[in-house]
């Protein structure tokens, strides 16, 4: 609602009704999460079958490195190495992608409300506190605050997704779409974002590609954040 309130007001100054300005950025914004959600819909939904297979596969590689380099005694159960909840996470997030559409209807609910709500929340608030006290002036400064920090956070993180998906393309990583959309995702979570986005990549590449693969895409995630 922050980040869309600004378009409702671009409307309302070019002589469209309140209602039917929030109508149009309600709609484009549903255009705009509908087609991501179709874009990645299918790739979302397979990567979430064929991560378990995946970290089964790269657990029995495992094992066999152990036994051909005569080593005993070692954790050969990966899926015990890794924390069970970071892979649930990201399985959870790809499965999510895939089922979110159910949800659009909800969201754009509440955001028809918040932003009916944004226009009258001035005179409320005078009601409430005075003019005397000028709380709009704090609302709008704020509001300012966080829609600068959310373009600057977005155009990072748009560009660590990117650069992550053609790395993944280049490197014939599977689901390189997706990988670069968690990527981008997980970029708004501080610090352990980043790292959690790597699993999935080193996880697909030491799998179907060897170890060095893996070892080189790590490396790259960590050059590009």
């Amino acid at each position: 609602a922050v980040i869309a309130y600004p378009l409702v007001r671009l409307l309302r100054r070019n002589n469209f009704s309140r209602g039917m300005a929030i109508f149009l950025v309600v709609t484009f914004v549903l255009g705009i999460l509908g087609s991501f959600l179709w874009l990645l819909g299918d790739s979302a939904e397979r990567f979430s079958e064929v991560m378990p297979a995946h970290m089964e596969r790269l657990s029995d590689n495992f094992e066999s490195w152990l036994a051909e380099n005569e080593i005993s005694g070692a954790q050969t159960d990966l899926s015990e190495q890794i924390p069970a909840p970071f892979i649930n996470a990201l399985t959870d997030i790809a499965g999510g992608l895939a089922s979110a559409i159910s949800n659009l209807l909800v969201v754009m609910i509440l955001l028809s409300f918040m932003l009916l709500e944004a226009e009258t929340i001035g005179s409320k608030l005078e009601v409430a506190f005075g003019t005397n006290r000028n709380p709009m002036k704090r609302l709008r400064e704020y509001e300012l605050d966080l829609q600068r920090y959310l373009v600057i956070k977005t155009i990072v993180s748009a560009i660590t997704g990117i650069a992550v998906g053609l790395l993944c393309t280049l490197m014939k990583v599977e689901f390189p779409l997706l990988l670069g959309v968690i990527a981008f995702l997980l970029n708004f979570v501080p610090t352990v974002g980043s790292i959690l986005a790597s699993i999935p990549a080193m996880a697909i590449a030491a799998a179907t590609l060897g170890i060095q693969s893996a070892i080189l895409v790590g490396g790259a995630y960590l050059a590009i954040n």
